[in-house]
Formats: structure tokens, sequence, C-alpha cells
């Protein structure tokens, strides 16, 4: 049974994925200059989406693929430490200086402002500015006023925005975590250790992929794949708990992959509590990532079921299921510090609501403050507000019956904007602040024209490769587990095939998980971000199992030839 959830699994992957590489090869969306901006390296949540594969495109395909395989082969000679090592230097000091070209002394995105603002505040003593009522002084901590004859939507009101989104308050405490060590409103403190986080994130990559059993060719070819991401190596300049969050998932993750495949009862339970302890922190200031949480029950569940686990089974179901209930407790910590009750805030419905609507100079299913205004106009009523969502997602759902074809348009532009987006929202949020040197230097060179362009054309090549490479890793897992479903499973297996199998059904669900989200959800494609880069051990190894299709398709061919010729 669990070897046919398992393939049903990777056909669900291979189905999703098919569906973003369709869209990436047959869109490209591109985010567009804000309008009276100062500066033209300020983007704008505003995309043009070219139709159609060009011809640049599939010429950038195939050199990136042969510069890709050949990179891998030369790298392949080098011991497996060594490029390990090579990787973390690079991706660290990459970062570092991006984080120093582009010297934020204060991000503008709105969230992140709240956050800093409300951290600040904590770490200097001030629960008063969480009252209802609190009215700053004129550019105090960068405070847009939200006093009386202010609209409240302006996010001036830290008692509003956390009752609004309660959510945030995990988010909140680690910027405050972070002030307290480094100084309130240190930005850039906050963006190296988010870049300490991105290279976690690559060395638990190499390590998923050394469990998933790639050859030292895949493997070189993944660190290249990882080097030659700038969406990943720019991910660390976004001010807010993205890297920190997907660094402390996959940290559980993989230590899940690894309690799999101990040897021990005792080994076993303690990976197993550090994966949920890491699982927990990685939700609490991020909890997007209960995705991939989800994830790692359905991997252990049918691992555990498989091998006849059954108090690894217990104890894990009991672990995780904790962990998805632990956003609770950041809530409770921020009332308790400042003696205030926030409220249950928006539902859940809320955002599908967003994710399903097509509004006027909106993107479609992204961000707009009708969520907000119906908080308003129902007094914060949860009931009400769910109601009202419940109407909106009907009201999609029969305009998506009456017209599917203009309900097919809005799928396909909605994921285009989420998946077929190059940059993942790096670039436009890298020229999202005040920068203390933002007239020269290498930002600007990458953040205005001519240098954008670039970046967009690379990034879009990059992206449909990894794709179409990853697709083809994820049909070959297809194949091969059907196969070995065929095979009696004893109970006792070799350690390496089990961690490797799982690993591999970790990322291909994790995947899933993130795409089916985000048909739905709210939409932003740095939303996607995080489950693009779970593509990449797969992208290698279909990089290493194409050539050998290729070769078996030609000889297919050959002999179909001569059998017809006869």
């Amino acid at each position: 049974m669990a070897a046919i959830l398992e393939i049903i699994a990777y056909v669900l992957a291979a189905i999703a994925l098919t569906v973003v590489a369709l869209v990436a090869l047959c869109a490209t969306a591109v985010f567009q200059p804000a309008q009276g901006a100062t500066s033209d390296t300020v983007l704008a949540e505003r995309m043009e989406i070219a139709v159609g594969p060009s011809a640049l495109l599939v010429a950038g395909l195939v050199a990136f693929v042969a510069a890709l395989s050949y990179g891998g082969r030369i790298a392949a000679r080098l011991s497996s430490r060594r490029r390990l090592v090579i990787l973390v230097a690079y991706v660290l000091v990459v970062q570092v200086l991006w984080i120093g070209a582009l010297d934020f002394t204060n991000p503008q995105y709105p969230d992140s402002v709240m956050l800093s603002r409300g951290a600040a505040e904590l770490v200097n003593g001030h629960a008063e500015a969480f009252t209802p009522d609190y009215c700053a002084a004129e550019g105090a901590l960068g405070y847009q006023a939200a006093c009386a004859g202010q609209d409240q939507l302006m996010k001036g009101n830290l008692f509003n925005y956390l009752s609004w989104y309660p959510f945030q308050s995990g988010a909140m405490l680690w910027f405050a975590l972070v002030y307290t060590v480094f100084g309130a409103q240190n930005f850039m403190a906050f963006q190296l250790i988010s870049s300490l986080a991105i290279t976690g994130v690559a060395v638990i990559l190499c390590r998923f992929a050394h469990l998933m059993g790639l050859d030292q060719k895949a493997e070189a070819v993944l660190q290249l794949l990882i080097g030659m991401c700038f969406p990943l190596l720019m991910f660390s300049v976004f001010v807010y708990t993205n890297a920190v969050g997907l660094a402390f998932t996959l940290l559980a993750a993989l230590l899940l992959l690894e309690c799999l495949r101990a040897g021990t009862i005792r080994s076993r339970l303690f990976l197993l509590l550090g994966s949920c302890v890491s699982a927990a922190i990685g939700v609490m200031v991020k909890n997007t990532f209960n995705i991939l949480v989800l994830a790692m029950l359905i991997v252990l569940v049918l691992e555990a079921v498989r091998f006849r686990r059954w108090w690894l089974l217990g104890a894990g179901v009991v672990g995780y299921v904790l962990v998805l209930k632990s956003t609770v407790l950041p809530v409770m910590v921020m009332e308790r510090l400042t003696g205030q009750s926030f409220g249950p805030g928006m539902p859940t419905l809320s955002w599908i609501a967003m994710g399903v609507q097509s509004k006027d100079g909106v993107l479609p299913g992204w961000w707009q403050s009708d969520a907000l205004n119906v908080y308003l106009d129902t007094g914060g009523d949860y009931t009400a507000q769910q109601q009202h969502a419940i109407g909106s997602i009907q009201s999609a759902w029969s305009s998506a019956i009456a017209d599917p074809v203009s309900a097919f348009g809005f799928i396909g532009r909605k994921l285009s904007t989420e998946w077929a987006e190059p940059t993942f929202e790096t670039v436009l949020y890298s020229g999202l602040g005040i920068r203390a040197h933002a007239g020269n230097g290498l930002a600007r060179s990458l953040l205005a024209e001519p240098g954008r362009t670039t970046v967009n054309v690379y990034g879009d090549i990059m992206q449909s490769a990894v794709y179409v490479f990853a697709l083809i890793a994820i049909v070959g897992l297809v194949a091969a587990s059907s196969a070995h479903a065929s095979v009696s499973q004893t109970k006792e297996k070799d350690k390496e095939g089990e961690s490797g199998t799982a690993a591999a059904l970790f990322l291909a669900i994790g995947f899933l998980g993130g795409f089916c989200c985000y048909v739905f959800w709210e939409a932003k494609s740095i939303y996607t971000l995080p489950f693009y880069i779970l593509l990449l051990p797969f992208a290698a190894r279909g990089l290493s199992l194409a050539p050998g299709w290729v070769r078996n398709l030609t000889m297919f061919r050959s002999r179909h030839r001569k059998v017809s010729g006869r």
C-alpha cells in the first residue's frame, strides 16, 4: 500500500511539474518599473506577460544545458569535500557582496517595516506602542501615522497590524531577537544572518542529493545549479523571515531522513526530537512552511508503515502534529509581552478568496485590500469574515463554471506570475528600499536597465531548464517506483536505499504541496521560490539521466528503421 501511495505522489508531482514547465516555456512574466519612482531600480507589482517560447529561450536552453553538462564533468574531478567547501565559500561571499552593494538603510516592504518597528519597540521596552490608540511622533522609527482621521489601512499602528495578522508574531519575535544582539533596526545584521541560513540551505540540498544516490557528476551539476541560481543568492536581502524559516524547516527534514537511516532506537528518537524542534522554529518564524512539515509527516507515515516501525509512526505523528500547533506560541508570547489580546485575525479562507479573484489594477490572485476592508467593516468578527470569504470563493467558482475559458486564462496568468517570473521577486525586493549608495555600483548595474533585462533573460533560461530536467527525473522515479512495487519488500532494507527513497519523496511532495497551495492561495512569486529550490536536486538528476534517454531513443529508432526496412 505504501509503495502504491508513493507512486501516486510521484505521478501527481509529475503532473504539477508538467503544468509548471509548460507555463514557463510558453510564458514569461516580467515586473515593470514603478510609476513615479525616483529611481529606475524600483519595480512595482505590475507585470507584462510575454507569450510563446522565443528563439532566444530555445537557443539559451541548448547553450545552458551544454555548459552545465561540461561544467559538471570538470567539477566532478574534484573531491566531494573540496566541491562542498568551494560552494559554501562562494554562496556566502556572493551574498555578502550583494548585501554590501545594496547597503539598505531602510527596507520599504510594508510587512518588513511593521515587523521591524514592532521588534524595535519590544527591544526598547515600549509596550505602550502596541495599544490600539497609540500614535508615534511623525517619523519616529519610520512610522506612517495612523492617528485620528488617518486611513486605518495605512500600516502604522502595531495593534491593528497584529490584530489583522497575529501569525506575524513569530516573525516579529525573530526580528526582536536579532535586534537584541545587534541593535535595533540593524538591517545588515538581519540580512547577514539570512545569508548564513541560505548557505545552510545549499549544504542541506547537497546532502539531500547524496541521500538520493546522485553520482559524482550529478552532485557536481547540483552544486553548479545552486551557484547559478541568483534568486537563491539574492533571497537573503529580503528583510523578512523566509530564508531563516526555510533553513530550519529543511534542516528538520534532513534530520528526519537521518532518523530513518539511523541504526538504533536511541539515535532515531534523538534525531526525531531534533527534527520536531527545528521544524517548530521554522513554522513559528514563517508559518508558510507548514506545507513542508506536512510533507515530512506524509514521508514519515509511508516509511514507518512500509517497514512496520509502529513506535516511530506514533512518536512522529504526535511530534509533527505538535509542530503544526506550535504557531500559537508566538502569539501567546506577544500578547503577554504587550498586555494586549489581538484576537483570531483574518480567517484562512480570506487568503484563498484573494487567490481566486481577479480585480482591475491587481495581478491575478495577488494581494488586494478587500480582505482588510471586510475586517474593518465587520469589526473583526471572525465568523462574518469567513462567510464573506466563502461567498467570494463561491462567486469565483460560479463564474468559472459559467465561463471556463476565462477561468482557464485566469489560472494560466496566475501561474505565470508565480512560476514563470524569472527572478522570483528577488530583484523587486532588492530595489525596494532606501540605500546608502543608490546611484552607482554593482546593485545599479543589475537592477537598472539594461542589466535588469539580462538578468531576466538568464533567469528565464535557467528556470525553464530546471523545470524540464526535474520533470525528467520525476518521470524516471515513477518508472523506478513502479518497477520496485512489483518486487516483494522485506522488513529490513538497505539504509542508503531507504533514506534515498525518503529524500526524493519529501522533495516531490514538498513541491506538490507548494504548487497546490498557490493555485488557490494569495499569490506572490517569492512565495513559490522555496518550492522551486526543492526541484534543484531533481534537475541535476534529470541532466544526468537525459543523455542515456537520448541514446536509448536513438537506438530504438535505429532498430525500428531496420525492422521496417525488412
